[in-house]
């Protein structure tokens, strides 16, 4: 919900940035940037086509002025970033 709700920022790629920068610390690099993008508009592509699972998921934590797939993407999105290694034990 923070990253869909950040006033200054308009575009996927930039929150795509900024969240991989809040759960890591660091600017994440071309490889990840891409796999990151892949696997959001995958997700997106997902929750689109099954909107009821989408509202399931999203819950009472839609950002308002999004759609459910987006809402539900960022969701499912930030949920890997936070299971990531990387994240968890900050070495």
């Amino acid at each position: 919900k923070r990253i869909l709700t950040l006033p200054e920022v308009r575009d996927d790629a930039s929150r795509l940035e900024i969240a991989w920068q809040l759960c890591l610390a660091r600017k994440p690099s071309e490889e990840e940037r891409r796999e990151l993008t892949g696997l959001w508009q995958a997700n997106r592509d997902w929750y689109a086509d099954h909107p009821l699972e989408a509202k399931k998921l999203i819950g009472e934590f839609a950002a308002e002025g999004s759609t459910t797939d987006q809402n539900a993407a960022w969701i499912a999105t930030a949920r890997i970033l936070i299971n990531l290694d990387e994240f968890i034990t900050r070495e």
